[in-house]
């Protein structure tokens, strides 16, 4: 069973557990996990890159399609890496004013547009 199959079974447990009531009657917490299994569901779904496969003498080796399952395939994934978002200290502001002599409001309005053209 795949991890979305298991998170959509535990969202359709919590909707129906007041079925008969309707959605004004969840709790704030029951709120907040359907809409996290909402947007978890809604992500797209990852493709392997490459597979780790076992021969039959035990040599383990790499193939980008996907093999029979006879050679016991491991599929590998990767993703981008997950970085938080990391601002402008002061002491960073301080010194960007005084290199190019703009206002406080410039430095963070190129400090928004960062965070804008980064996805944040």
């Amino acid at each position: 069973m795949t991890d979305k199959e298991v998170m959509q079974m535990a969202l359709d447990i919590i909707k129906k557990s007041r079925s008969g009531y309707g959605d004004d009657y969840h709790s704030e917490k029951e709120i907040k996990v359907i809409k996290a299994l909402q947007a978890a569901l809604a992500q797209p779904e990852l493709e392997p890159v490459a597979y780790l496969c076992e021969n039959a003498v035990g040599h383990k080796y790499f193939r980008w399609k996907k093999p029979q399952s006879i050679f016991k395939p491991i599929p590998l994934y990767t993703t981008p890496p997950q970085r938080e978002w990391v601002g402008l200290t002061d002491a960073d502001l301080i010194e960007l004013i005084a290199f190019t002599h703009m206002s406080i409001e410039d430095a963070r309005s190129v400090e928004a547009k960062l965070k804008e053209k980064n996805g944040y």
